[in-house]
């Protein structure tokens, strides 16, 4: 219908210009899009196209994070929906967040705030699993083994920071089945990176000519954001295990307490 396709074309057209360069007034009218997928009747058949329209925007935008973000957001939105039936077409909504979780690179600068995205994937991840997971009891199972994967094999570290905070989403018993048997020969891995970087020689620096003289800046601001990767998968790591520690910890205090009554 005539209306579906111009909601459709006004919705992804804010999806779209939700860039950098976006004003006030363009996101609060995205804001208020966002919450139409998730609460408008009626929506059900523009599903197979906004699937398709994540699908291509995640894979054509792998480096634009602003777009990613309201593509994350946009989901969460349409699998909030009480009246959409999302089942349909989780199968291919799915690699869209686990991608935004564990791919090698979310942005245009190494600096920027991916990290966010991937914490934001990772929630929507486990919401998915959550309320669709009785319906389709394979696809938590699935998607721990696709995690897993991403953090048992040699992988860039914002890979494995987005494997951990999934693992770390879907609850203690998946930290404890996964993370755990793992955790020391994982962190023979990571401790040695959490070493900081070498200072640069700044009499070293002016006695090289301009050419050597960048690169050598280069290398030494990208051997800090490596650190600071480090240190952000280890505070990962350090939540999911204290996590689920305390869970280990209450429920033997649970079981004591039954013993004593």
């Amino acid at each position: 219908p005539r209306e579906l396709q111009f909601y459709f074309d006004k919705v992804t057209a804010l999806i779209r210009g939700a860039g950098a360069g976006a004003n006030d007034e363009e996101m609060k009218m995205l804001e208020t899009a966002l919450k139409s997928l998730s609460t408008d009747v009626g929506l059900h058949n523009l599903m197979p196209y906004f699937t398709q329209f994540i699908t291509e925007e995640t894979t054509q935008n792998l480096r634009d994070l602003p777009r990613l973000r309201v593509l994350i957001q946009t989901i969460r939105a349409l699998i909030s929906n009480p009246d959409i039936n999302v089942e349909l077409y989780l199968h291919q909504l799915m690699p869209s967040v686990v991608t935004c979780m564990v791919a090698k690179r979310l942005c245009q600068s190494l600096d920027e705030d991916h990290w966010s995205l991937r914490d934001d994937a990772a929630a929507t991840m486990a919401f998915i699993c959550s309320r669709f997971g009785d319906a389709y009891p394979s696809i938590q199972p699935r998607i721990t083994r696709t995690l897993l994967q991403a953090l048992l094999t040699t992988k860039p570290l914002p890979t494995h920071y987005g494997a951990i905070k999934g693992l770390h989403a879907l609850g203690p018993n998946v930290v404890r089945e996964t993370i755990m048997p793992n955790l020391r020969a994982y962190l023979n891995t990571l401790e040695p990176l959490l070493e900081p970087p070498s200072a640069v020689n700044q009499s070293e620096l002016t006695a090289m000519n301009e050419e050597d003289r960048n690169t050598a800046i280069a290398k030494a601001k990208l051997a800090m954001i490596r650190h600071d990767d480090a240190i952000r998968t280890m505070g990962a790591l350090q939540d999911a295990v204290g996590a689920c520690l305390r869970a280990e910890v209450g429920s033997a205090e649970d079981r004591a307490r039954d013993e004593r009554l």
